[in-house]
């Protein structure tokens, strides 16, 4: 990998062996974002620690490369700014129990989620969860565990999504 090799929503300023620094736009002057970020990355037992200078859009990680291939670290970066850098999409309103976008039915499904640490996480769910189209509704709860969305996404797609993004789901019920 070179130094400056480009992601979709950050820069790799630089790297050494077990720490990486990048430049991420859609951090600059969003302290809330920065502070999310921190908190998701720091779950990772791999994370050792993270700084992040929003007013100049620089984030420095220390990582064990062997617990979390850098690759991997790469990848879930991409991940959370890309959901940090869109706005969320306007709802469409349902029509009956049609999805508004590919006209498949829409249906309630309801989720137990693993592996959330604190309320961010469930909102980092709710957040990527909701801006996915075929999502008209998401709502995650941390307190209980539970996941509840309306749309037409399928049980596998549900589960791919969650485990993406770093947890685990078993869909209860509307899959």
């Amino acid at each position: 990998m070179s130094q400056s090799q480009e992601f979709s929503r950050f820069t790799i300023a630089c790297q050494t062996t077990q720490q990486l620094n990048i430049a991420a736009p859609c951090l600059y002057r969003d302290k809330e974002r920065a502070t999310i970020l921190k908190i998701l990355l720091l779950k990772w037992e791999a994370i050792e620690s993270i700084e992040v200078e929003s007013e100049r859009d620089l984030v420095t990680i220390r990582f064990d490369r062997v617990k979390l291939p850098k690759e991997k670290l790469l990848k879930l970066l991409d991940s959370i700014l890309e959901n940090f850098s869109q706005k969320p999409r306007e709802k469409t309103k349902k029509t009956g129990r049609q999805c508004a976008r590919c006209g498949d039915p829409e249906r309630e499904m309801v989720f137990n989620v693993e592996g959330m640490s604190c309320a961010s996480c469930a909102l980092y769910l709710e957040m990527t969860l909701s801006r996915n189209e075929k999502v008209s509704e998401a709502k995650v709860d941390y307190s209980s565990k539970k996941g509840v969305i309306v749309g037409c996404l399928s049980r596998s797609d549900v589960l791919d999504i969650v485990e993406k993004l770093g947890f685990k789901a078993k869909v209860l019920d509307g899959g």
